[in-house]
């Protein structure tokens, strides 16, 4: 509790804009990224990188380098008090740059927030919830009609349990309702 209030204070004291990154636990090539464009801004914003613990806990985690600063919160339960702290950070941007394994209600930030967001796209995942368009024993599909998806997911279901016309509307809302898709 005194290092989170410690945290608090220096980061009201501080004049940088707020940056959240919303990305997937995966690591690799898109955290990579997303630690890379965080070093590139720490000079002018503060940046914070939001993902998925598990199923049920988001971790908000500040990205200026030799910091320590990590807060959790329990999916569905916590989400209010995740909008008021970000609300009470200000967050001036969101920058989307990976959904998987997160959890759906965070999709809602931007507008929840009311604050513009951007979207990276890294990878296939907006067409198709198997991101590397590939049928389970690796086989590239083909991107099939979507007979050929809705069979696919039959045997490897979406997140949140959408069939795939469900999930390109999702993705539609999201990418028509960015700022900038990069």
């Amino acid at each position: 509790p005194f290092r989170r209030r410690i945290d608090s204070a220096r980061l009201e004291c501080s004049p940088r804009p707020r940056l959240v990154f919303i990305m997937h636990k995966g690591g690799g090539g898109t955290e990579k990224h997303v630690r890379e464009l965080a070093q590139l801004l720490e000079s002018e914003y503060e940046v914070f990188l939001l993902r998925a613990y598990d199923a049920t806990i988001a971790v908000l985690e500040w990205a200026r380098r030799d910091e320590e600063f990590s807060a959790w919160f329990p999916l569905p339960h916590a989400y209010q008090d995740l909008l008021d702290f970000l609300r009470k950070l200000p967050v001036s941007r969101i920058h989307i740059h990976h959904i998987l394994d997160l959890q759906q209600q965070l999709l809602r930030l931007p507008e929840d927030l009311g604050v513009p967001y951007d979207f990276t796209l890294h990878d296939y995942y907006p067409i198709c919830p198997q991101y590397n368009l590939t049928w389970s024993d690796g086989r590239y599909c083909g991107e099939p009609d979507m007979t050929g998806c809705t069979l696919c997911l039959a045997e490897r279901p979406a997140p949140w349990g959408l069939d795939i016309l469900s999930w390109r509307t999702l993705f539609q809302r999201l990418l028509m309702g960015a700022d900038r898709v990069i």
